[in-house]
């Protein structure tokens, strides 16, 4: 894989995005594309992160209603 051009195209696009984010260190982690820890820090500052990030998140669907009825074990109340 090192000697190939294979993931080239996507590697330059993963550069070029962290340097239009303003991301100069290695490692650096973004989370939800709006969250991001630069360099190697403490799990609290993942842990916040990713709770605030929790948080922002839209709250899931119910795959197993239709039209808002509840269904269960593949029967659904009409």
């Amino acid at each position: 894989m090192l000697n190939s051009d294979q993931y080239a195209y996507e590697v330059k696009s993963d550069i070029l995005e962290a340097r239009n984010l303003g991301i100069n260190s290695v490692p650096f982690f973004v989370i939800n594309r709006k969250y991001g820890i630069p360099g190697a820090q403490p799990e609290e500052a993942f842990l916040q992160a990713l709770e605030e990030a929790w948080k922002e998140m839209p709250e899931p669907k119910n795959i197993n209603s239709q039209e808002g009825n509840a269904c269960n074990g593949g029967s659904c109340d009409i």
